[in-house]
């Protein structure tokens, strides 16, 4: 029994070792080492790597960079068919795939307005609270909403585990403590 337990403790440690050299290569290949060095950097290179002119293609390298391989992109909202809240979890690909036209053809600005956030080790829990619009200038965003980020640290630098959000509705208004208090 003893080494059965031994040979699974190896192995989950070779797993190991495999999926941080995997995300250490994926770290070197990043020409932006800044974007990682902090949360704010992390956060803040999330958000403006999604944001441009309409007709300005993104920069998905860049976004590709700050997301640890199996990581998820989780939106989340009512169906239409029933009326029921819903999530349709996105490989960083498919979110790629899924936004890329849209993004390009429209224009999409996406800044942070509010942020809380929880750590503790090397994990952070990061509630981020956005606004998008068509373009900078536009006076009243598109939306709004709430972003739940998990981070993780390998040692070295940030790295996006997932990002789960809801966007705000007449029904489902952000909650007071999610945006910036007036002084």
């Amino acid at each position: 029994m003893k080494r059965y337990f031994f040979f699974t403790l190896f192995l989950c440690f070779l797993f190991l070792i495999n999926w941080i050299a995997k995300a250490q290569t994926v770290s070197i290949e990043n020409n932006n080492q800044k974007d990682v060095e902090t949360i704010d950097n992390i956060i803040s290179t999330f958000y403006s790597v999604i944001s441009d002119d309409k007709g300005q293609a993104r920069d998905w390298d860049r976004f590709r960079s700050l997301f640890l391989p199996d990581a998820r992109l989780i939106p989340s909202g009512r169906s239409n068919a029933d009326g029921q809240f819903r999530i349709h979890a996105l490989s960083v690909e498919d979110y790629i795939v899924s936004s890329d036209i849209w993004f390009e053809e429209n224009g999409f600005f996406e800044k942070e307005i509010f942020r809380e956030e929880v750590s503790f080790s090397h994990l952070t829990h990061v509630t981020s609270t956005y606004e998008s619009r068509y373009s900078e200038e536009d006076e009243a965003p598109l939306s709004r909403g709430v972003k739940s980020l998990q981070l993780f640290h390998d040692g070295f630098r940030w790295w996006i585990v997932n990002v789960y959000w809801a966007t705000e509705t007449k029904e489902n208004p952000i909650p007071e403590k999610y945006l910036p208090q007036s002084n």
